[in-house]
């Protein structure tokens, strides 16, 4: 393979040639850097509370796939076959990449729905793909996650047009850290609200975490979960013995990653529902 300094995991870049028709490795790194540079000329860059930006920085931003972070493959794919109306929502889609990635793997595009605070993510990511809303009809749904006409089930006027327990795989990945304590318990209970209460049901993805041995951070910005009460958060918001919850410190080649509040963990975590105890 001839030299490059496009760094994307072997995964990602066989999706990415495999979705755009552009199998010469400098040709897709010209590719990608020209849609990079235009995202971020056009793109919105998140703001949060905590002063960590997400933005198109990195080509990562744009082309990592999801394939890392699925804790049970096999059941995650079995989820369409079982129920032909099954739902991937992918929380913070950004250009789409995951859902692309769960789509190229089987799982019908029509039943995947991305939701970011901006369309210009979106319309980057058919750029970027070279699709089109005919070749990669997955639904795409532009506003504040906490914006209760957004993603609250019980509101009638939501965009999503769902009924509490509606979605069967819920994905969030790089998202909770945006927030504070707070704003991500909230987040939770709606990502909770929409998760159908059938076996193998799921929530997953990774997320920044204070150190445990640092204790809980309480600073101006807010505070912020550690791995442990991260886990605790979704074991109170479900009832008891109906999930398995998974919530593992994988920092790559074993560093942390700074944030604007010091170092921090990355921690992958899942929640499969796995049956209803009954109770009242």
């Amino acid at each position: 393979m001839a030299s490059t300094q496009f760094e994307v995991d072997p995964e990602d870049l066989a999706l990415l040639q495999k979705l755009t028709g552009i199998t010469d490795e400098k040709e897709l790194e010209d590719h990608v850097t020209e849609v990079q540079n235009k995202a971020n000329r056009h793109v919105h860059v998140y703001k949060v509370r905590m002063r960590y930006s997400r933005s198109m920085e990195s080509k990562r931003a744009l082309v990592d796939s999801i394939s890392s972070f699925l804790p049970t493959t096999n059941t995650f794919y079995r989820l369409p076959k079982l129920a032909k109306d099954a739902i991937f929502l992918d929380v913070g889609c950004c250009v789409a990449n995951a859902l692309r990635k769960v789509v190229s793997d089987g799982w019908p595009a029509e039943h995947t729905i991305g939701i970011d605070l901006y369309k210009e993510f979106w319309n980057v990511g058919h750029e970027l793909f070279k699709s089109t809303s005919d070749s990669f009809p997955a639904g795409f749904i532009g506003g504040d996650l906490f914006d209760n006409s957004i993603l609250d089930p019980t509101n009638t006027d939501s965009p999503l047009d769902l009924e509490s327990g509606h979605i069967s795989a819920i994905y969030a990945s790089n998202v909770f850290h945006l927030f504070d304590m707070e704003k991500q318990w909230d987040l939770a209970r709606r990502l909770v609200s929409l998760l159908k209460r059938t076996p193998g049901s799921i929530i997953f993805g990774r997320h920044g975490v204070i150190p445990s041995e640092k204790g809980l951070s309480h600073g101006k910005s807010g505070s912020y979960h550690t791995a442990e009460s991260f886990t605790k958060m979704w074991t109170e918001l479900f009832e008891l013995n109906t999930v398995e919850i998974s919530c593992e410190v994988r920092n790559k080649s074993g560093k942390r990653f700074n944030s604007p509040l010091g170092e921090w963990d990355m921690v992958f975590f899942s929640i499969i529902f796995i049956g209803d105890t009954g109770d009242a």
